[in-house]
């Protein structure tokens, strides 16, 4: 039909219309409470001035290089986020 039924990170099942959902953009959240946001793939940058993310705090995923994740916010300002805090679908 037009609705598609969707398990969220915590597990909480719900519905949504199916043109509101895209395969064209991967996303993630952070499932920890506090998550910081570097200018580079690793624990040696330092945190970006949006650091740092909150629970369920989401982002579109750019790039995925090893460990770390270069995510974008709503607002374009982008970073990288280490992969094992981040759920990502």
């Amino acid at each position: 039909g037009n609705w598609y039924k969707v398990k969220g990170l915590d597990g909480d099942i719900g519905w949504i219309y199916r043109k509101l959902v895209t395969d064209k953009v991967k996303c993630a959240v952070v499932k920890v409470n506090i998550a910081n946001i570097r200018s580079g793939p690793g624990k040696g940058y330092e945190t970006i001035h949006i650091s740092p993310a909150m629970n369920y705090d989401s982002f579109k995923v750019i790039e995925i290089k090893g460990s770390w994740v270069n995510v974008k916010d709503d607002f374009v300002n982008s970073g990288w986020i280490f992969r094992e805090l981040l759920w990502i679908q």
